[in-house]
């Protein structure tokens, strides 16, 4: 899906530019190599990695001796489909009202990331807190805005680390047409 790849790429670029070694993206790992993996697969389930259960959003942070996984829930909204109010709170297992659904709508998709701004991309956030827990500071999008440490060694500390969100969905909002709609 985009957004294993999406944050598989982000990992990959910041690490070049930690330590100046290029990682390489693969669909399958090789066998005498440390694995570090971004989302789950079959290959995670058969080092036996579960992500934890999550009521709401997050990511799960997972490193141990033979492998790395960084991964999170991922929910997707199929882009072509037209949704009931009942379809609706039944895929999202919440009351949520449908008026601001934009699934496909140019407003609720980000079309560089080529994600639909509704969808949740716990993979994405599992990088973002392994590279920060490497020094890497966000303070603004884009390459001025990022810190990135330089190091020649990348280590990385056995254990896991799982974070949930306190809301189990964001939803992103241009205040205007909210107040245009009431």
């Amino acid at each position: 899906n985009n957004c294993v790849k999406i944050a598989a790429e982000d990992l990959r670029n910041h690490l070049e530019l930690m330590s100046g070694v290029r990682l390489e993206i693969v669909a399958q790992p090789g066998e005498d190599k440390y694995p570090l993996f971004v989302g789950e697969s079959s290959y995670t389930e058969k080092l036996g990695y579960k992500l934890p259960v999550f009521n709401n959003s997050g990511y799960d942070i997972f490193i141990s001796d033979k492998f790395a996984v960084l991964s999170g829930p991922c929910m997707f909204f199929p882009e072509e489909k037209q949704w009931t109010e009942e379809e609706f709170h039944k895929f999202m297992g919440e009351k949520y009202d449908t008026r601001y659904f934009t699934s496909g709508n140019s407003n609720g998709y980000n079309k560089v990331l080529d994600i639909p701004l509704g969808d949740d991309v716990g993979p994405m956030h599992a990088v973002s807190a392994f590279l920060e827990s490497l020094g890497v500071r966000f303070y603004a999008p884009g390459k001025d805005g990022t810190i990135i440490p330089e190091k020649k060694n990348i280590v990385l500390p056995f254990g896991r680390t799982t974070r949930e969100a306190a809301f189990g969905r964001r939803e992103y909002y241009f205040g205007k047409k909210l107040m245009h709609e009431t």
